[in-house]
Parts: structure tokens; sequence; C-alpha cells
């Protein structure tokens, strides 16, 4: 692993890992869950830890930690007031399906479409505004401020700060079949291949400058939004410092792409991988070979790319400790699995 600083921990027989900003876990084969990082952010999981056994999901955000048992129960640890203290919905904790924790809230949704959330109440810890409409949910997830869920019969619906992705009144929202939302932004993509982003207008909110039509994928980021067509074209918007433009590169032939924090990488079909963004934070990828790639994801302050024969590359974030020698790493048997998030 790299940019751990603590003692020991003991990872072995992993399944899957996610990070957060300065968090992780790891779910090993027997279904037990391991947690390092700073305590404030999740690293920390002692409160919870005779429950972290027979689980089958785990992921860490900015300040908490959730994980989501074989049994149907979820668990949350971290920061009380930005997602790690559940005992608010605690007694709604079962039969979930799937839950994640953005920077200040968490969101579970249950086997039974219903979607419930914790966390700072107004970045989307307080969903009342829309709890009548939170029910028939096929997913959901949490950004920087702002909250989104995906209803079975194609609708969304949208809850925390208005001016971060809250309020949806300049979008139309029918016939959605994924959106998701970043630090200031949130972008959806419908049944017909359009998609409509909102939000705030500098960190992708506004998407006037590109044509999102024939849309496959679409993600928003720490400051800027990208979009892969079903033709392989690849579009970006939002702060041009951080990723909104993507003149620098050709985004022909994508198969996938997101952004970071700072920072935007996308995936070609041949296997070649493109960075653009803020140079200092992932935006400058020249130091590194992204040939034969297979998966890429930035984060906060860093990229990392995994290639084809197991070895991964990271770039950006000079000043991150354990950035170095990452070129190193071997033997991922299934890059999917790695996760970063800002």
């Amino acid at each position: 692993m790299w940019g751990y600083d603590g003692g020991d921990i003991s990872l072995n027989d992993v399944k899957d890992a996610k990070c957060g900003s300065a968090a992780c876990v790891a779910v090993q084969e027997n279904g037990d869950a391991v947690v390092w990082g700073r305590q404030e952010h999740g690293g920390d999981a002692s409160s919870v830890e005779f429950h972290l056994h027979g689980v089958k999901d785990a992921m860490c955000g900015r300040y908490a930690c959730v994980a989501v048992k074989k049994n149907g129960d979820a668990v949350a640890w971290g920061n009380r007031n930005f997602g790690g203290n559940a005992s608010s919905v605690d007694l709604h904790l079962h039969g979930v399906k799937d839950a994640m924790c953005g920077q200040y809230a968490c969101v579970a949704v249950k086997e039974n479409g219903d979607a419930v959330m914790w966390g700072n109440r107004d970045f989307g810890g307080d969903a009342s505004s829309v709890d009548l409409h939170l029910h028939g949910v096929k997913n959901a997830m949490c950004g920087g401020h702002a909250c989104v869920a995906v209803k079975k019969n194609g609708d969304a619906v949208v809850w925390g700060r208005r001016e971060f992705g809250g309020n949806t009144s300049s979008v139309d929202l029918h016939g959605v079949t994924d959106a998701m939302c970043g630090l200031s932004a949130c972008v959806a993509v419908k049944e017909n291949g359009d998609a409509v982003a909102w939000g705030n207008p500098r960190f992708g909110g506004y998407a006037s400058s590109v044509e999102l039509h024939g849309v496959k994928d679409a993600m928003c980021g720490g400051h800027a939004c990208v979009a892969v067509k079903k033709n392989g074209d690849a579009v970006a918007w939002g702060n041009r410092n951080f990723g909104g433009d993507a003149s620098s590169v050709d985004l022909h032939g994508v198969e996938d792409a997101m952004c970071g924090f700072f920072a935007c990488v996308a995936v070609k079909e041949n296997g070649d991988a493109v960075a653009w963004g803020n140079p200092l934070f992932g935006g400058d990828a020249s130091s590194v070979d992204l040939h034969g790639v297979k998966h890429a994801i930035c984060s906060h302050r860093t990229c990392v790319a995994i290639k084809e024969n197991g070895t991964a590359v990271m770039w950006g974030g000079e000043n991150i400790p354990g950035r170095n020698g990452v070129s190193a790493i071997r033997g991922i048997n299934d890059p999917n699995n790695l996760t970063l998030r800002f």
C-alpha cells in the first residue's frame, strides 16, 4: 500500500479495498473488514469493530465509512458530525443492499427500495424535503454538498445544498438511468442518451459549452465533469484549470473517463490513458508510461493507473507520502476493486 504511515495492519486475502480522503477499508475473503488511516476520517473503527464481520462491501468518504454486511445490516463509523454516527437511522439500516458516504453525508438503499440517509443536515444528511419520494429507489449516492437517488421509474430525486446540486429546477430529471454528484455539481444520463448537469456553474453545473447527446456515462469530480459518448468521444466541462478544459488531449476512442479533485483521466479502447487538469495534482502524466492501461482513477491530488499486466503507475501529488515507488506494485488481480475518493 502507499500513503499510509501508521502501524502494522494485516491485509491478507483481500477481495476489495476502497480509500476515502484519509482512511481506507479492505474487505477480506472471510468477510472481515480492516480499517486504517486518520481517526477523524474513519481510520478508527473500534466503536463498531465487533460488527465488522460478515461484510460484503465497504467504502469510505471524506469523514466517514460504511459497511454493508451479508445479512443486510449496515454499519457506519468516523466523524460523528459527517456520517460516522448513524444512530438517528439505526433502526432502518437493516435489509440494506448498498450504501456509500460522500463528503459530509451517507446514504443507504434497502432491498425494498427505500433510501435512508444520515450525516450533516445541510449537505445531504437530511432528506425530509424529498422524503415522500425516496421509495422505489434503485441507486443513490452523496457527493460534496448534495445527494441524488435514481428511482426504478426513471425519476431522479436530489437533496442537499441548493447552490451545489441540491436544486434541480433548471433540469428535467425524468427518464434517468444514472446520476451522480461531485463536489459542487451533479450530472444525470437519460434513457435517450442526453445528459444534464446542475449545481455550481463554475464547477460543472452548467454544461452549455459541450454537446451532451449520445452519452453512455458521465460523472463530476471536484471542479469539473466528464461524459463519455457511445461513439467513443469524451467531453469535459467545468473549471478550466482543474479538468474542465481537455483541449490538450485527444478524447476520441475513449472507453472510460473520470475526474478527481483537480484532474481527470480517460482510458482509451487501445489501452492508452490520457490525463488533463492541474499539472501538479494529476493533470500532467508525462512522467509515467500510460500504455496497456485497464483502469485509471484520480483522487484528491493523485492519479493511479492499473495496467493489463497487473502493475500500477501513479502520478501527481509530488508531496503525498508514499507516492514514489508505486510503479513497483504488482499482482493486482482485479483493477476494478481499486477505488480512491477525494
